[in-house]
């Protein structure tokens, strides 16, 4: 630094200066209230400072370093006089500490050379970049790039937002591991938002990050590529129903999972997720026990939606679950159109006239059915209003939607209304519709 300042010195009306220096050890060469007060005292006429630094420092292992480099540069000299901006970067694979001004003057060098943990003037928090001439720098074929380790780093949003940036339309990454760093929600969404569009990118390891979406995310980019995968199992995460949701909608690119574990998350939609995907992709399954699941209409319209064009599910037992007429009516849409479900079973819910309503529509319809089961609580031995609230009143009126349905339905063998309202006059109808039922 000594031969340094004794050359400067011999340059007072020194304009514009340029300076490329490697040391061993950070020295006064990095300080900028050292170059501050040199050049307000030596260099008076100096509008124009560029300079790119570096430096070996193998045991780095704290940012602290970035901002006790960077803080000297902050001062008014630098931001309001001379308008000179200044980046810290820590260079992953050659181990190194680089601080340069920008727009970085060099063109490709170092700086370019591998992905690059920064923290700038303009933009205080860490973040992780992958140059863009990266390849290019290393002669290596872009196509050749399929694993990028990057775990147990400090790595948040902003620097998740810039490597995904970079990664966007990288043709061969198969592997990127962000595992055990301080990427959040926003970071999580805008990874999910990048790759959406990905064909490539089979892994994305989130593990370890304050996002509560990291198991949707990763998952829903697996699912979304991996064409080998065949079960897939997020049970007890902490997946809610959005991030169900995501997950399902990523299956529409992927028609080999078969089976996605979802139980033991916060929700029973979530839980349905897993049944639906297994519904659209296992075509080696022919029935469906979902019983005593506290399944409500949404639960059951997302079923229904799958059950619509299946050509493999037989059986379908719902029985004891919080169905009510909003949920009979997805069934019975669904009826109209399926021709394989041959068994239902919809006891012990909340189904009225109206519900029965819907099923006789679509009995009118459906060639399929042979077997459909609607048997509630007793309504005589338990009566008070807890034991009732949830279950199936079907009356005379129900009883005469459901007999206009027999006389023109040929399939139907087994009709079962246990314990229900049905008078002598509901009696009646249905014997006349059974009289007339060839």
């Amino acid at each position: 630094m000594e031969d340094l300042k004794c050359l400067l010195l011999l340059t007072p009306s020194l304009v514009h200066f340029k300076l490329i220096a490697s040391r061993s050890t950070l020295d006064a060469i990095f300080d900028g209230s050292y170059w501050e007060q040199f050049i307000q005292k030596k260099l008076l006429l100096l509008n124009q400072f560029q300079f790119f630094l570096t430096c070996i420092d193998n045991k780095f292992d704290d940012t602290t370093t970035f901002d006790s480099l960077i803080l000297p540069f902050q001062s008014p000299f630098w931001l309001n006089n001379k308008n000179w901006f200044v980046t810290c970067g820590y260079i992953l694979r050659e181990s190194k500490i680089i601080l340069y001004t920008t727009p970085l003057f060099i063109g490709v060098d170092a700086a370019t050379r591998s992905a690059v943990f920064e923290v700038s003037l303009t933009n205080p928090e860490h973040r992780l970049i992958l140059r863009e001439n990266y390849n290019r720098i290393y002669n290596i074929n872009e196509e050749t790039l399929t694993t990028v380790d990057l775990s147990h780093n400090e790595i948040g949003d902003i620097g998740a937002q810039h490597l995904a940036d970079k990664l966007r339309n990288h043709r061969t990454l198969t592997t990127l591991d962000l595992s055990y760093n301080r990427i959040g929600n926003n970071g999580m969404q805008y990874l999910n938002d990048v790759y959406k569009e990905n064909k490539t990118l089979i892994k994305l390891n989130l593990e370890g990050n304050p996002s509560r979406y990291l198991s949707t995310v990763s998952a829903a980019i697996q699912i979304r590529n991996d064409k080998r995968m065949i079960t897939l199992d997020l049970s007890s995460n902490r997946i809610e129903n959005n991030g169900a949701q995501q997950l399902f909608n990523s299956v529409e690119t992927n028609k080999t999972i078969a089976k996605v574990r979802l139980s033991g998350n916060k929700s029973k939609y979530c839980e349905a997720i897993g049944i639906a995907i297994g519904i659209r992709n296992d075509k080696t399954r022919t029935s469906i026990d979902l019983r005593d699941k506290q399944y409500e209409d949404n639960e059951i319209k997302l079923l229904a939606n799958e059950l619509y064009n299946n050509k493999t599910i037989t059986e379908l037992n719902l029985s004891n679950n919080e169905i009510s007429n909003i949920g009979i009516r997805y069934l019975a849409d669904m009826l109209r159109n399926n021709t394989t479900i041959t068994s239902i079973d919809l006891s012990k819910h909340e189904i009225g006239d109206i519900g029965a309503k819907y099923l006789g529509d679509a009995l009118q319809n459906n060639k399929t059915l042979t077997k459909l089961i609607l048997d509630s609580y007793s309504y005589y031995y338990n009566n008070n209003d807890n034991d009732t609230k949830k279950t199936n009143k079907i009356t005379d009126n129900g009883a005469q939607f459901l007999a206009d349905a027999l006389e023109n339905n040929q399939t139907l063998i087994m009709l079962s209304l246990e314990s229900h309202r049905i008078g002598d006059t509901g009696a009646q109808q249905l014997a006349l519709a059974l009289k007339n039922n060839k």
